[in-house]
């Protein structure tokens, strides 16, 4: 596996969700910059997804967002981040996203993170790519994707050795480990 410079994060662009996950998109964002890892995200400026880029760049290190024009509007755009690329669909976004991050970490989110971890999971499952896919799990947010997650191996609809596929953690300290270790 290739050395990590670029992490995608995925993450929830809701302001109505409780405090703590801000906390958690704070402290995984300082973690990226503090560890020199690009956050590679789809630039958006509320949300967890604000919220973690706002840390990254507070703490010296470097964004790059990739967005759609018409997220741009809906979900507004981080300003001041290091690379910001408007793209054509939402279908390209994920593309770029996917190319320029060496792994990933799906923090708390909704559909749209759902969309983007699945797409992730099934790119590694057709051997498009073998990047980790780390999921953060704070406060058992993810109990039951990881619970579905089993649900499907165990029922024979995936194999086995996809199990090691995604990493469950319950930090983003430990999500950082898995990433670079030590």
């Amino acid at each position: 596996m290739k050395k990590i410079n670029c992490v995608g994060v995925y993450c929830s662009t809701s302001d109505r969700i409780d405090p703590f996950y801000f906390q958690v998109a704070a402290e995984m964002g300082a973690l990226l910059a503090k560890h020199n890892l690009k956050m590679v995200y789809g630039g958006g400026n509320w949300g967890l997804m604000g919220a973690t880029a706002k840390a990254v760049l507070e703490n010296g290190g470097e964004v790059l967002g990739f967005t759609t024009s018409l997220l741009a509007k809906s979900e507004g755009v981080y300003p001041h981040l290091n690379h910001l690329e408007v793209v054509g669909s939402i279908h390209t976004r994920k593309k770029k996203m996917e190319k320029n991050s060496d792994a990933f970490i799906i923090l708390p989110g909704g559909f749209g993170t759902l969309d983007e971890f699945f797409e992730v999971l099934t790119l590694r499952q057709i051997q498009v790519h073998n990047k980790s896919i780390i999921v953060v799990n704070a406060q058992g947010y993810w109990s039951l994707l990881k619970t579905l997650f089993d649900h499907v191996i165990d029922q024979n609809f995936a194999l086995p050795h996809q199990r090691d596929f995604v990493t469950f953690v319950e930090t983003p300290q430990q999500a950082l480990h898995e990433l670079i270790g030590g």
